[in-house]
């Protein structure tokens, strides 16, 4: 078995932990906008002040940064190097090109942060 570069590792390791913070992030702030608008919506009007701001929040949130593509997306590119990562350690023909090139294809689909505020 092939050592697979110490960088390559660490990227693994760091997409599979951010890919289930960025999930559990989505899932807990979908979450608590669907409990806070159902809350803000079955209420007395202007009883409930902060639990409707905590409900724009949310939504906010979840819009604003596109948390459910993002976490996908870190998944997905956790997915393509994992995979490379195993066919380098067990196939001869894999070779430390394509390993890189699939790092770079993980990182393509990482991407930037982007924060889509709409007026």
């Amino acid at each position: 078995m092939r050592e697979v570069p110490k960088e390559i590792k660490k990227a693994i390791d760091v997409w599979y932990r951010d890919a289930g913070i960025l999930r559990f992030l989505h899932i807990f702030l979908g979450l608590m906008a669907l409990v806070l608008t159902i809350t803000v919506a079955s209420s007395i009007p202007n009883q409930n002040p902060w639990i409707a701001w905590g409900a724009a929040i949310t939504v906010g949130i979840l819009t604003s940064f596109n948390l459910g593509t993002k976490s996908n997306n870190m998944r997905n590119a956790w997915r393509i190097l994992n995979e490379a990562k195993i066919r380098y350690e067990n196939q001869d023909d894999m070779t430390l090109e394509k390993l890189i090139d699939a790092y770079r294809d993980g990182e393509k689909l990482v991407g930037d942060v982007v924060i889509n505020i709409k007026s």
